[in-house]
């Protein structure tokens, strides 16, 4: 006969013939119960006890063992449909060679940021905050100014086709940085095709067209290689 034993004092009998059945059974136990996870992972730990009654009733401790599991907060949402978690040293700062990563006691801090709606992941693998052993912990923060800027510029700079950047651009060139809109404008993507030989009013290309326009983007227009050429 096996018990399960928690730090609350709470105890449960279990059904199993072995000890590792038991443990196996005290893991389950363990992910289910509602423990406070804080928006971080938890380290929480129970026993388990092989018991047998003398002819009194009374219970005899044969075997004890501990068990512990590791439960990670849940994974927030994100607009797109997963997470695609990223370190630009931009964003994270840190050594250009290792963004986003600070040492901490015997380990690292490691920040990242999801490309698609700025939310941080922050790993521990020195975290003392749940007792004087170091373990590796995950939470995750909320998107602020700096990262959805962030993002918006990654939608713009990261588009597939010359109409996805044009749709990129009406839809997050508002949302970027002022950095982003005074300098990073020239580093538009292109699309193929050949370079034009006067770039000058010309943002963007692909094989057959041309993204054109001064000011903002929204003043901007595409048209056919042979209308550009033509000056129509």
């Amino acid at each position: 006969m096996f018990k399960y034993l928690e730090e609350s004092r709470y105890e449960e009998y279990l059904n199993a013939d072995t000890m590792t059945e038991a443990l196996e059974q005290a893991k389950d136990l363990l992910r289910e119960g509602d423990w406070p996870h804080e928006g971080k992972t938890a380290y929480v730990a129970a026993e388990v006890v092989e018991i047998q009654e003398d002819p009194d009733g009374n219970e005899i401790e044969l075997d004890h063992s501990a068990v512990s599991v590791r439960l990670d907060p849940p994974v927030p949402p994100c607009e797109a449909d997963q997470h695609d978690w990223c370190s630009p040293h931009e964003l994270l700062g840190g050594l250009e060679e290792n963004p986003g990563v600070s040492g901490n006691g015997g380990g690292v801090i490691i920040t990242e940021v999801c490309r698609h709606c700025g939310r941080y992941r922050v790993t521990n693998t020195w975290d003392q905050s749940q007792g004087p052993e170091p373990v590796e912990t995950i939470e995750y923060h909320e998107a602020d100014e700096a990262s959805r800027e962030w993002c918006a510029e990654q939608a713009i700079l990261n588009a597939p086709s010359l109409d996805a950047l044009v749709e990129a651009l009406a839809e997050h060139f508002d949302n970027t940085s002022e950095r982003f809109q005074d300098r990073s404008l020239v580093e538009l993507p292109t699309f193929g095709g050949a370079e034009p030989e006067d770039t000058r009013g010309v943002w963007s290309w692909d094989e057959n067209r041309l993204l054109i326009g001064e000011g903002n983007p929204d003043e901007w227009e595409v048209v056919t290689r042979t209308e550009w050429a033509s000056g129509e």
